[in-house]
């Protein structure tokens, strides 16, 4: 596995403004697609976006694929009744001289099934590069989810 993020650079002193609006950023993003807003949670990827993850063979690149892929997922599961939500922790941020700063988390993914406990669907660590887009907020340029249950070990 190779890390976007070098941990050893990011040792260093972040600004605790930018922390924090990064945190407000990934607070609405993540609320989005939790309360089923995808297009909003697309809304969070630049247009040539990229998302990948090992759970997909191939990644999925660029906003509208992102938006569809995500859709389709969330038109499956309705059916169930089943209320996701993803709890980012352990943020960290290493900014790059381009002004892009890449992230480093980890996002557990909860789901709750009607009158059922909830449940851990997986625990992920996930790295983002992101960009300031051209109102100022954050955008993704790139995404990888790496999913600990699919994890080749030896």
């Amino acid at each position: 596995m190779t890390a976007l993020f070098d941990t050893a650079t990011a040792a260093g002193a972040v600004d605790t403004a930018l922390h924090l609006e990064i945190q407000h950023f990934y607070a609405r993003h993540m609320q989005a697609v939790d309360l089923g807003d995808v297009a909003a949670w697309a809304a969070g990827f630049t247009e040539d976006g990229v998302f990948s993850t090992n759970a997909f063979p191939e990644p999925v690149v660029g906003r509208a694929a992102i938006e569809a892929a995500t859709a389709a997922g969330e038109e499956a599961r309705k059916p169930t009744g089943v209320i996701r939500r993803h709890v980012l922790t352990t943020l960290a941020l290493e900014p790059a001289a381009d002004g892009s700063v890449r992230t480093r988390s980890y996002v557990m993914v909860l789901e709750t099934l009607p009158k059922a406990r909830t449940e851990i669907y997986c625990s992920t660590l996930c790295e983002d590069v992101l960009v300031r887009g051209e109102h100022g907020g954050w955008l993704i340029r790139s995404r990888h989810i790496l999913r600990d249950d699919l994890i080749a070990r030896d």
